[in-house]
C-alpha cells in the first residue's frame, strides 16, 4: 500500500503549483482587463465575477502557497502557519460561497424585473454586496483563531492538512468518565453538559452552505421557469446579452458548487463525530482538497471561455508579446 508521504508531496505538490499559477495568471488578467475597460465596469454582473476573481487572485497567492508548505512540513508544522492556512483557504472559500448567492440573486433580479434592474441595484447597493461577503466571512472564520472552543466555535488544527479540529471532544468526555469511574459527583446538570470543539461553528458552516445552495439552485429555477414561458421584457439583443452573461454565471456557480460541496461535506460529517476520513482511502479526501482548491483555477478558464472579449484580449496579448520578442531578436 503507498503510504501518505509517498502520494502527497508528488502528486499534490505538482498538482496544486498547476492550480496556484493558473488562478495567479488567469485572475490577475481579468482582473487587468476589467480595470482597464470602463465598459466591461458598467455591467454590474462583471464586478461581481470581478470579486470572485480577486477572491480566487488571493487564493492562489496566499492560501495555496500556504496549503504546499503545510504538505511539505506535515504534521511538524507550527501552529501558527498551520492555523493561518486553515483560516486564509476557509475565508476566501466564504467568500466565494456567499459571492455564487449575490451573482444569483443579481442574475434573478435582472430577469423578474428587467426594466426595475437598475434602480434596484444601485451604485451604492453593488458597493455593499462586494463588500458584505469579504466582511461577514471574516467573521465566521476568524472565530476559531481566537480560543472558544471550550463553548464549540472551534479551532484549527492539523489532521491531514490544517483545518477545524475536533479532537477535544474526545478528551472532555473522557475527563467527565475518569471521575465517574473514581467516585465523584458530575456537578450540576448543566456542568455536565460538554461542547464539540467545533459543534457550533461547524453548524453555523452548514448553514451558510445549504443557504447558498438553496439560494442558487432557488434563483436557477426561476430564471429557468421564466426563460421558457416568456422572452425578457426588452430588446433582443440586449436579451441575448443577459441569457450569456446567465449560461456564464450558471457554469461558474455550478462548477464551484460541485467542487466545493465534496470537502465541505465531508469535514462538517468528521465534525460531528461520524469519523468519515478514517472510512474513505487517504487519497479520495486528498483529491476532494485539491479539487475544493481548483475552483480559483477553473473560474478564468470559464470567464475566457464564455466571454468573446476577453478570448479576444487573450489572443491579441499573446500576439503582441510574440511580436515583441521576434522584433527584439531581429535588432541583435
Amino acid at each position: 500500500m503507498e503510504s501518505k508521504a509517498s502520494f502527497i508531496p508528488v502528486i499534490g505538490i505538482i498538482i496544486l503549483t498547476i492550480i496556484t499559477i493558473t488562478a495567479i495568471v488567469g485572475n490577475l488578467f481579468y482582473l487587468i482587463t476589467l480595470y482597464k475597460n470602463p465598459s466591461l465596469q458598467n455591467r454590474i454582473n462583471n464586478n461581481f465575477i470581478g470579486n470572485l476573481a480577486a477572491a480566487d487572485l488571493l487564493t492562489g497567492l496566499l492560501a495555496i502557497p500556504m496549503v504546499l508548505t503545510v504538505i511539505i512540513m506535515g504534521s511538524s508544522v507550527p501552529s501558527t502557519i498551520c492555523q493561518a492556512q486553515a483560516f486564509l483557504v476557509g475565508w476566501f472559500y466564504g467568500v466565494s460561497l456567499t459571492i455564487a448567492a449575490v451573482i444569483s440573486i443579481d442574475r434573478c433580479i435582472i430577469v423578474v424585473q428587467p426594466l426595475r434592474y437598475p434602480n434596484l441595484m444601485t451604485p451604492n447597493k453593488v458597493k455593499v454586496l462586494i463588500i458584505f461577503p469579504w466582511v461577514f466571512s471574516l467573521i465566521i472564520y476568524i472565530v476559531p483563531l481566537l480560543g472558544l472552543e471550550n463553548v464549540g466555535l472551534g479551532r484549527y488544527g492539523y489532521k491531514d492538512y490544517c483545518r477545524l479540529d475536533s479532537s477535544i471532544i474526545s478528551i472532555a468526555i473522557e475527563r467527565e468518565e475518569e471521575n465517574c469511574s473514581k467516585g465523584f459527583a458530575i456537578g450540576s446538570p448543566e456542568e455536565a453538559l460538554v461542547f464539540g470543539a467545533s459543534d457550533v461553528i461547524a453548524s453555523i458552516y452548514l448553514i451558510h452552505l445549504i443557504l447558498v445552495i438553496s439560494i442558487v439552485v432557488g434563483c436557477y429555477s426561476i430564471i429557468f421557469c421564466i426563460a421558457c414561458q416568456k422572452n425578457l421584457a426588452c430588446d433582443r439583443n440586449r436579451a441575448r446579452s443577459i441569457i450569456k452573461s446567465i449560461r456564464t454565471t450558471a457554469t461558474i456557480v455550478g462548477t464551484n458548487l460541485f467542487c466545493w460541496i465534496p470537502t465541505t461535506v465531508l469535514t462538517i460529517l468528521d465534525l460531528s463525530d461520524f469519523e468519515i476520513f478514517n472510512l474513505l482511502p487517504f487519497k479520495v479526501s486528498v483529491i476532494f482538497y485539491i479539487l475544493f482548491l481548483a475552483t480559483a483555477a477553473t473560474n478564468p478558464i470559464i470567464y475566457i471561455w464564455r466571454s468573446h472579449e476577453l478570448r479576444n484580449r487573450v489572443i491579441t496579448t499573446v500576439c503582441y508579446k510574440r511580436n515583441r520578442i521576434m522584433h527584439l531578436q531581429r535588432n541583435l
